[in-house]
């Protein structure tokens, strides 16, 4: 983990806390913390990363290597709470903006990428921006020159410029034919209890 790493974190331990308290004990979701993440959460919480950045960087840069004893994305509960919070599960259905900044270490260009040709690939009319030498604090403001009049034209009616249709297109297999389908982006695939439908498909 990195500084940024275990400064988010702190917040997400706190809000998952908070609205799984009915499913999860607090310790049962802190039992991934190491005894020095436990005692400085809800000190990191408790602040705001934007006024007191100092002073939250303080308390996170000590714990940098050695917040977590180990992976959440493959240790329940944490594993199955990501999955169920992770995007591109549920048809979005309007057009979506993604900026990626191209030197974010935080959310990284591959993860994002990924991200991308998960939503392409279910039928999403999604613009896709990369911004050079851009970190993860300030990808939001590198993409307002294209965002705001990207949101313009979707006020209007006007879906906007996609990128999907650049993107690889990835095969599906039909779960009872067992023949392979080339997703044909911009029509997005359905499903019933005998596979994919063809239409919106080529094979």
């Amino acid at each position: 983990s990195d500084l940024a790493g275990v400064t988010i974190s702190s917040y997400a331990f706190a809000a998952y806390g908070t609205v799984y308290a009915d499913r999860y004990p607090v310790a049962q979701l802190q039992a991934i913390l190491t005894p020095a993440g436990v005692s400085a959460t809800p000190q990191m919480a408790a602040l705001c990363l934007l006024s007191q950045n100092k002073e939250i960087h303080a308390i996170a840069d000590p714990l940098v290597g050695g917040y977590v004893t180990s992976d959440p994305g493959t240790t329940e509960p944490w594993k199955t709470l990501l999955t169920e919070n992770s995007a591109g599960g549920e048809s979005i259905g309007i057009p979506i903006f993604v900026g990626q900044g191209l030197a974010d270490t935080l959310v990284v260009p591959a993860t994002t990428e990924s991200y991308v040709s998960l939503i392409c690939a279910a039928g999403e009319h999604v613009r896709f921006e990369k911004y050079s030498g851009v970190s993860h604090a300030l990808a939001a403001f590198a993409s307002l020159p294209d965002v705001i009049p990207w949101f313009a034209e979707v006020v209007a009616g006007d879906k906007g410029r996609s990128d999907c249709c650049a993107r690889v297109a990835p095969r599906l297999r039909h779960a009872v034919t067992g023949r392979l389908y080339e997703v044909v982006y911009g029509h997005p695939y359905r499903t019933t209890g005998a596979g994919w439908h063809e239409a919106g498909h080529r094979w």
